[in-house]
């Protein structure tokens, strides 16, 4: 039967004042004798979306916490496709709640404003990105910082193939490169950002090789940012290699950034060759609490079956960062099946930083069956930080069944450190090897103490050198190149390590090479008797000026101690303490072998 319009011809037009158009069939306005059969058309107008309507005069606060007004900007409805500055002007607010059962494209360069009482939220559909920013510029704005009614978007991801960003890229949906991540500003909001499979939570989409973060900025806001094998805000993750943390500043705000295996934040995981990289991330402010619960750093690489991914350029210079993995470095490389990730180029300026793993460095490499990842270059030049490893060192190498990572360049200049270590990692330098015939982590090509207070604890039930080597069943980390340079420092050495130098059975010649030229350092033997200072076949302790204490219940030092010309007081007894320096010194020559002299069981070297 076919359907027709009917229309009375003998009825005028309606004035189009008296006409209230809804699409139930009628005019309600007018006479029911006078209303004319219009709902098949009606029923067409309405499989169309309505033009959005433009708001006026809408503020928000800028990334300063600055009130400004943009004249219009559209408003966000329950029809919106895609955000667009092509056609208009790119603003967008959204005022009250609003969801969307498909993906919201972002095209050009788009300005969204969260106003009090939004609740925008939006589920991505086929294997897309909740919100898509690739190859887009997206900035969010909020009306206020704080309370209940903050302006929020909820962006979940499609699973898909591989599983698209929160906020960010699509995933490949075959075998190609998951979609970078955009650029995202957000300064203000209340903001969930969920990833689905290999999708970031802000940040690049899975695929064969995982998208790359992007540009990701967080001037201020509430964040919460959760992956499974991408990053929170950073790389997707991919079934080859992980894609790069991009490019990621946090400025302030709360953010809260967690990732099953890739990094909290930074790069996503790479399941068969190399877990992404860290990329550059920078925070300034805020407080940042990352977390990886599988094999991805805290805030760093991502894990992989082989290798963990590098740490990348990660500098801390405000604000409170907590960074946690139970695999991999609180901050630094990711852990691989193979060989775990090196922890990149880590400085801290300022602010309070706690890093923790539970089975790998708390700052710098991650854990490897086969090698360890290698500390990396690990600059503190002040702040509070505490830095706890488990296997890997507290600053420093990675965790290995077989080969511990060397701790590689290590320079405290200031501030206050705190490191400890378990399971036969150093508390700072060489991270531990745990099976039957592994060999521990060096010290590092050098580790410098220029400044700060610094306390650096192994395990006294099982943990490496205070300062030094880590520690293996078959052989012990040397102690490498240490220096120290100014700062008072307190290292205490586990049960398999001196306070500083060598971890047990080091077998590299020399065992340490320890350099004091000034500041006030203090060596401890650890549980099991072992020396204050030195350790191994060969070590050999200069002294140029500041003050020198070793100390331990079987031998202060082992190897050989040359001290330099010049005003200083030395003395040695049998004693673990002397008291004010009043007990008699015994004056041993100079270039001295403490190695047979057993009966020395405090050293103290003072210069004037």
């Amino acid at each position: 039967m076919r359907t027709e319009i009917v229309m009375q011809q003998d009825v005028p037009r309606p004035d189009a004042t008296m006409c209230k158009y809804f699409f139930s069939g009628f005019f309600s306005s007018i006479p029911s004798s006078r209303r004319w059969l219009v709902a098949p058309a009606l029923a067409l107008l309405a499989a169309f979306s309505l033009p959005a309507q433009a708001a006026s005069n809408v503020g928000y606060l800028d990334q300063n916490g600055a009130w400004k007004t943009v004249a219009t900007a559209t408003d966000v409805n329950s029809q919106t496709t895609a955000l667009t500055e092509f056609g208009g002007n790119g603003w967008y607010v959204c005022n009250s709640p609003v969801t969307l059962n498909r993906s919201l494209v972002v095209e050009g360069t788009v300005n969204l404003v969260l106003a009090n009482g939004c609740n925008l939220t939006v589920y991505g559909s086929d294997d897309k990105a909740a919100v898509n920013t690739t190859a887009a510029t997206l900035t969010i704005y909020a009306q206020s910082l704080t309370g209940a009614n903050m302006g929020r978007l909820n962006a979940i991801a499609s699973a898909g193939t591989y599983g698209g960003a929160g906020i960010g890229g699509d995933d490949a949906s075959s075998t190609g490169t998951g979609a970078a991540g955009g650029i995202v500003t957000i300064n203000g909001g209340n903001i969930m950002a969920v990833g689905r499979n290999a999708g970031a939570g802000i940040g690049g989409g899975g695929g064969s090789i995982g998208g790359g973060g992007g540009v990701v900025t967080v001037n201020n806001g509430v964040i919460s940012a959760t992956a499974n094998c991408g990053a929170g805000i950073g790389g997707g993750a991919g079934n080859d290699s992980g894609g790069s943390g991009g490019t990621i500043a946090i400025r302030g705000g709360t953010i809260e950034a967690t990732s099953s295996q890739g990094a909290g934040i930074g790069g996503g995981c790479g399941v068969n060759v190399l877990g992404g990289a860290g990329g550059t991330i920078t925070i300034g402010g805020g407080t940042v609490r990352a977390t990886s619960q599988g094999g991805g750093a805290g805030i760093g690489g991502g894990k992989s079956n082989d290798t963990g991914g590098w740490g990348g350029a990660i500098a801390i210079n405000a604000g409170t960062v907590t960074a946690t993995s139970s695999g991999a470095a609180g901050i630094g490389g990711g852990s691989g099946d193979a060989n775990g990730g090196a922890g990149g180029a880590v400085t801290i300026n300022a602010g309070t930083v706690t890093a923790t793993s539970l089975g790998s460095a708390g700052i710098g490499g991650g854990s490897g069956d086969t090698n360890g990842g290698a500390g990396g270059t690990i600059t503190i030049n002040y702040g509070d930080i505490t830095a706890s490893g488990a296997g890997g060192a507290g600053i420093g190498g990675g965790a290995s069944q077989n080969a511990g990572g060397a701790g590689d360049t290590i320079k405290i200049n200031g501030g206050t450190v705190h490191a400890t270590s378990s399971n036969r990692g150093a508390a700072i330098g060489g991270g531990g090897a745990l099976g039957k015939t592994g060999q521990g982590g060096a010290g590092g090509t050098t580790i410098t103490i220029a400044g700060g207070a610094v306390t650096a604890a192994a395990s006294a039930a099982n943990g490496g050198a205070g300062i030094g080597g880590g520690s293996g069943s078959s052989s012990g980390g040397s102690g490498g190149a240490l220096y120290f340079q100014g700062g008072t420092v307190s290292a205490t050495g586990g049960a398999f390590g001196v306070g500083i130098g060598a971890a047990d059975n080091c077998i590299s010649d020399p065992c340490a090479h320890i350099e004091v030229h000034s500041g006030d350092v203090t060596a401890i033997a650890g549980a099991n008797n072992k020396a204050g200072l030195g350790g191994g076949a060969t070590a050999y302790i200069y002294t140029f000026g500041g003050t020198l204490i070793a100390r331990s219940n079987l031998q202060a030092m082992i190897g050989t101690w040359y001290p330099m010309s010049g005003g200083y007081t030395y003395w040695t007894n049998t004693a673990n303490t002397v008291n004010s320096g009043s007990v008699a010194g015994i004056n041993v020559p100079p270039n001295s072998d403490f190695g047979n002299r057993a009966t020395y069981k405090f050293v103290k070297i003072q210069y004037q």
